[in-house]
């Protein structure tokens, strides 16, 4: 299938008298050159299974199956579904699950999760890609928990909010440094890869994008200890994000914080955004798996 332009995506909707749903993140990425370059971030190989959120009408999807052993197209919407069911008929190694690619607001769908899994355990040598026009308003959970619960992703690459990519990359003692920063660069390397206009997107959101890859990184995830852990931590600890870290533990643990205290060799008085990715890591290895009730 080629790629579809503007005039093409809008004319196939009117035409299944449909319009873009906000409420789904509907902005198609019409430019060509930059849908490319997400496409060749990703570095796509012939044994590999390639996860995408958010297909439309299926541009991003017939460029994934040329190249890729297996492509799971996940739309939340079903008329639009068929629309790109119509459009990727040619592709025998499409799997489209009409479905939210979530469970809830933050866990990932266990049906996705468990067809990821058939398909990978049919392709053993081959990785797991995510790449994906991700709808804004899910992709924080989307990426977070494909990093948390499925071991077997290699790559992530995505257009997203360009607040969101800042965040995702920021260092410490930066204002978009926050629980998200901390857990991404805790587990895998995080490169923004290209800034994404409005106008590249039909229709035009009100924000800016950015393409984002993330490489999860054996020894980073060795060094972060149990990864659930350690994001449950930051969470509690960046909750109130102009406070101390002494202030937050208090909340967090009371009766116990002064005895927790002293477990790791920090500067209580910093705010959370102070401390640099290393310091979470050690404050969560000597913090206990869950907080008193």
């Amino acid at each position: 299938m080629p790629f579809q332009t503007q005039n093409e995506i809008r004319d196939t909707l009117t035409q299944a008298g449909m319009r873009p749903q906000h409420k789904h993140g509907q902005n198609f990425l019409i430019d060509r050159n930059l849908m490319q370059k997400l496409v060749d971030a990703a570095e796509i190989g012939p044994d590999d299974v390639v996860l995408e959120i958010g297909p439309g009408t299926g541009s991003l999807s017939s460029m994934l199956a040329e190249l890729a052993a297996q492509v799971i197209s996940v739309e939340i919407d079903p008329k639009i579904a068929e629309v790109a069911r119509r459009n990727l008929a040619p592709y025998d190694n499409v799997t489209l699950l009409v479905m939210d690619a979530l469970k809830g607001k933050n866990r990932l769908n266990p049906q996705l999760i468990q067809t990821l899994q058939d398909k990978l355990r049919a392709q053993p040598t081959g990785r797991c890609v995510l790449c994906a026009n991700l709808p804004y308003n899910a992709a924080c959970p989307i990426v977070a928990d494909l990093l948390l619960d499925v071991p077997q992703v290699k790559t992530l690459c995505f257009t997203v909010q360009r607040e969101v990519a800042d965040r995702m990359a920021a260092p410490a003692r930066t204002s978009d440094y926050g629980p998200l920063s901390v857990v991404l660069q805790a587990l895998a390397k995080v490169k923004r890869v290209a800034k994404v206009p409005r106008q590249a997107f039909w229709p035009a959101p009100d924000v800016e994008s950015a393409i984002v890859k993330i490489e999860p990184d054996a020894a980073h995830k060795a060094a972060a200890g149990d990864p659930k852990h350690l994001a449950a931590v930051v969470h509690r600890l960046f909750l109130h994000r102009r406070k101390t870290l002494w202030h937050n533990l208090k909340l967090a643990y009371e009766e116990q914080a002064d005895t927790l205290k002293d477990t790791v060799s920090i500067d209580w008085r910093q705010r959370p955004e102070e401390l640099p990715v290393e310091g979470w890591i050690a404050l969560a290895k000597a913090l206990p798996p869950t907080p008193p009730s």
